[in-house]
């Protein structure tokens, strides 16, 4: 019974655990799906899209214990840009950014990564933003992949 009222304390103390990534110490789905969207309802923001570049490549070849450590040094470049709210890891190597305004050039800085920028409207649901960003991003991805023949190189 004390064990579970310590933990209960701890749990209170830091917040809801649930709603965060272990390998990356950021925001996950279930943070977005519960408590984001509703946070977002009529009210404008710019969505990126945000996927690692390569990442199978690494996990396949030199284990998934380099591609983690990719992911992570990709999420400490992130964490630089400055007027980033939210950074929310939506899948195995993709995120979702969440910020009132957001410069391309500092995205650019970021290595190992393609993205996509939506700008979601106030009338517009957070789903439909973050699903245009992820096209965006994929038009992105398709034209490194035909125009830089160093793309999987690191």
């Amino acid at each position: 019974m004390i064990n579970r009222l310590i933990e209960k304390l701890y749990l209170k103390q830091k917040g809801n655990l649930a709603y965060y990534d272990n390998l990356t110490q950021v925001y996950n789905r279930m943070f977005y799906e519960r408590e984001l969207k509703k946070k977002y309802i009529g009210k404008e923001c710019v969505v990126t899209f945000v996927d690692v570049n390569g990442l199978k490549i690494i996990n396949d070849n030199k284990g998934h214990y380099e591609g983690d450590k990719l992911i992570i040094k990709v999420v400490e470049d992130l964490k630089k840009i400055n007027y980033i709210d939210y950074i929310i890891r939506y899948g195995g190597d993709e995120f979702i950014l969440i910020s009132d305004k957001l410069k391309r050039e500092e995205l650019e800085k970021v290595k190992h990564i393609s993205y996509g920028i939506s700008m979601k409207a106030a009338y517009e649901d957070m789903s439909s933003a973050i699903a245009k960003a992820d096209v965006l991003m994929y038009k992105q991805k398709e034209n490194l992949k035909k125009g830089d023949p160093y793309y999987w190189q690191w």
